[in-house]
């Protein structure tokens, strides 16, 4: 492991459909299945291979980030980079936002450095600490 810096660069204004990133389905996550399928019901787009293929597959995959807590996309929205995302609440405002982190993907199992993942949710945790989420 070494600080090597990777230039991610997304163009102001490009989208991403929200199922094929970590942060999309973060923030899918927080919704029912029923509120998923009626959102893709009729024009569902299949994302990058390694995105969910089907409002089903995304609804099995918005299940197990429900379970975890947090979103992994690798090697979705750019070749060679994965992100994980999770949730912050603000009940004062009645906001919900994702925070993400992108890096260079990795082969092996979980797929991402615990320690980012960690790191990632302690910044969450001082988030909705510092503005009353």
């Amino acid at each position: 492991h070494g600080r090597h810096f990777t230039q991610m660069v997304t163009p102001p204004g490009s989208r991403m459909p929200a199922a094929a990133t970590s942060t999309g389905r973060a923030l899918l996550s927080q919704l029912s299945d029923e509120e998923v399928i009626a959102r893709f019901h009729d024009h569902w787009q299949a994302g990058p291979a390694n995105s969910p293929q089907s409002p089903e597959a995304l609804c099995a995959r918005l299940a197990e980030i429900r379970q975890h807590g947090w979103s992994l996309a690798r090697n979705e929205s750019l070749p060679g980079i994965s992100s994980l995302s999770v949730i912050v609440h603000n009940k004062h405002h009645g906001e919900t936002v994702a925070l993400c982190l992108s890096f260079l993907s990795q082969e092996s199992e979980p797929g991402f450095p615990p320690a980012l993942l960690e790191a990632l949710r302690a910044t969450a945790t001082e988030m909705t600490d510092k503005y009353g989420a």
